[in-house]
């Protein structure tokens, strides 16, 4: 069970890492809140009709939709950071500074949940920030809008992981919970959608189309129902270890498809970053157990 849990992190950390360069070229013929719409939509149309397949019939989980609702709300707000900030920054850049979560997490536990953290992640959060400002040019003049949207968009996202880690045993259903999870996803972007004029779908790019399809089937109904179902099976800080593989695939899916060129600079701070991830991970491994009033420490990603 846990080496199948392990192999679909890998698959969701391709998807996630392809989905950087997909929604790049999503923005050929989409804004980013049309965008983000049409993925959540055809997400959950498309994983209602794969419950009709499967159970013969259209049922509503009062339970999981309650649930799904405040993950949801964090979810709408990351993709617009996160999907903004592309719009300001490389592929490369985004990739690597949304794993910033890896040590955002146990300091926002320790801040809400009063869950002890070990003074050595603070170090590595330290690390990880250095790694951010060289990968953004070792400039403050040279750091990009679009890099201070998506480390914006890191800390929501660990807001999102860490409200999943709670609710986890209430999560019956982990399929179903992500289908309603992308359907209040949906009804947040909608009314954004009419902010920009809509553009012809039959004359969009087939490239465009293609990466709607993709984030919705891919990125938002498989890789995150793997994200749900592995932060119940797998301990957090192995799970946490796997989601990191999301910033190299999107670093080699942007060098491949987009033609980006890091500098050495800018691949010593991308390797900084994770190795602070790597080492809050282990070092959240060893650290003490007890906590104040809370349970153990999660350093889990999206």
């Amino acid at each position: 069970m846990r080496l199948k849990a392990g192999l679909e992190l890998l698959l969701a950390g391709a998807l996630w890492g392809f989905g950087f360069v997909a929604t790049v070229w999503g923005f050929e013929s989409f804004s980013v809140f049309q965008l983000m719409f049409l993925r959540f939509a055809i997400a959950f149309a498309a994983g209602e009709l794969l419950k009709i397949c499967s159970r013969k019939r259209l049922s509503l989980d009062g339970n999981h939709l309650r649930l799904s609702i405040w993950p949801a709300v964090l979810i709408t707000g990351f993709m617009i950071l996160q999907t903004y900030g592309l719009k300001g920054t490389s592929v490369t850049n985004s990739g690597f500074i949304t794993t910033l979560y890896v040590v955002i997490i146990p300091i926002l536990n320790h801040f809400f949940f009063k869950t002890l953290v070990h003074k050595r992640t603070y170090v590595y959060a330290s690390l990880a920030l250095l790694g951010t400002y060289i990968l953004t040019g070792a400039n403050f003049d040279e750091v990009k809008w679009g890099d201070i949207l998506t480390l914006m968009g890191s800390v929501v996202v660990a807001l999102h992981i860490l409200w999943i880690e709670r609710i986890s045993p209430q999560i019956l259903d982990s399929f179903s919970f992500n289908n309603y999870q992308s359907l209040f996803a949906a009804l947040a972007f909608f009314p954004m959608t009419f902010l920009d004029p809509w553009p012809n779908v039959f004359a969009a790019s087939s490239r465009a189309l293609a990466s709607v399809v993709f984030l919705a089937l891919g990125s938002s109904l498989i890789g995150f129902w793997i994200q749900i179902r592995a932060q119940k099976i797998l301990n957090p800080f192995t799970a946490s270890l796997l989601f990191l593989l999301e910033s190299p695939f999107a670093f080699f899916f942007g060098v491949w498809l987009l033609q980006e060129e890091p500098s050495q600079i800018k691949l010593l701070g991308a390797f900084l970053i994770l190795m602070a991830a790597a080492l809050s991970i282990l070092s959240a491994q060893t650290k003490p157990a007890e906590s104040t009033t809370s349970s153990e420490t999660v350093d889990g990603p999206r």
